[in-house]
């Protein structure tokens, strides 16, 4: 575990793991810790989350080397889920300083989400059922009655028929890379933390110029508002969406985002064949949100709590995705 740091960051001359309670219960929501202050915003960074395993055991170190893998080259802190954090820097003090900032930080978080009446729930998932969009090619979801209590059964069952890409949905690499993370590789932090809703009406496309003066950090989500949103008051699918270029995909990449939504089925301009900015995503770690309904969200800063069905060998999965205001 500890020797994935030293191997990941060559610059590191200590490496310190402790067990902050404030900073552990954030590991455990498989949440990084929120950057509320400005000193972590300038020094703390992103602390992206191990996926639990046991001490000592080489899935732990694996664990942290995949996480160093993806994570921003200023990240100094990984959470290790269900069990403590590590913290390193040029010498111990160094590393110790990194620790405390994350624990402190992670105790104005709790206490700030616990006052009153701050927090308002946005729910931005597509509904899914009867006439909803469809992108081509993708089967039509299909909902079949299968246990009644109108004929004399003892509950309601359904049967849904759809496609891991239907409504509202993350792309997991596999989506469009051969070998790339199933949905089950993906840790739940890429889909939730500090999220910008960025104004990017009036494009028929997003390029990288577009994106210049949005005010972006290292490792926020970024969700796209565009004209998007209207065309889901259409009878039926709009082949004419907005769309991310390929110069935007680099320019997300080089900015360290952590994922990006789309405020309709796909990032990638309709039609075509090569599908060039959802594979750079994907291979950088970018992960990917589609279908979101932002018709009633203002432009500005939210947490993006997004969470897939839980298929942990599939391409993808409809998801529930909501704003917290």
């Amino acid at each position: 575990m500890h020797t994935a740091v030293y191997r990941a960051r060559p610059e590191t001359r200590a490496v310190a793991h402790l067990h902050p309670p404030h900073a552990i219960a954030f590991g455990i929501r498989g949440e990084p810790i929120p950057l509320v202050t400005v000193t972590s915003e300038e020094r703390l960074h992103l602390t992206p989350v191990v996926p639990p395993a046991s001490s000592g055991s080489r899935e732990l170190a694996d664990g942290v080397a995949h996480a160093l893998a993806g994570a921003p080259p200023e990240t100094q802190v990984l959470l290790l889920a269900r069990h403590g954090i590590l913290a390193w820097g040029g010498s111990v003090q160094q590393a110790c300083d990194v620790a405390d900032l994350a624990e402190y930080t992670a105790r104005i978080a709790v206490a700030h989400a616990a006052l009153p009446g701050r927090r308002r729930v946005l729910d931005v998932s597509i509904p899914n059922g009867h006439g909803m969009h469809v992108y081509p090619g993708d089967p039509m979801l299909r909902v079949e009655p299968v246990r009644r209590i109108a004929a004399g059964d003892v509950c309601n069952v359904s049967l849904l028929t759809m496609g891991s890409h239907t409504g509202t949905h993350v792309d997991a690499p596999f989506h469009f890379l051969a070998d790339g993370p199933r949905l089950g590789d993906v840790g739940l932090d890429r889909m939730i933390g500090d999220a910008l809703v960025a104004d990017l009406r009036g494009r028929a496309a997003i390029d990288g110029a577009a994106l210049a003066d949005v005010p972006l950090r290292q490792g926020d989500i970024l969700v796209c508002l565009t004209d998007n949103s209207r065309r889901w008051d259409a009878a039926d699918f709009q082949r004419d969406f907005t769309y991310l270029t390929e110069d935007a995909a680099e320019a997300l990449v080089a900015r360290g985002v952590r994922a990006v939504g789309m405020d309709y089925l796909s990032i990638e301009r309709f039609g075509s064949a090569e599908f060039p900015v959802h594979r750079r995503l994907l291979e950088a770690g970018i992960f990917i949100v589609e279908g979101l309904d932002l018709r009633a969200v203002e432009p500005g800063r939210y947490t993006l709590v997004c969470l897939p069905l839980k298929f942990p060998e599939l391409d993808g999965a409809p998801a529930r995705a909501v704003l917290l205001a």
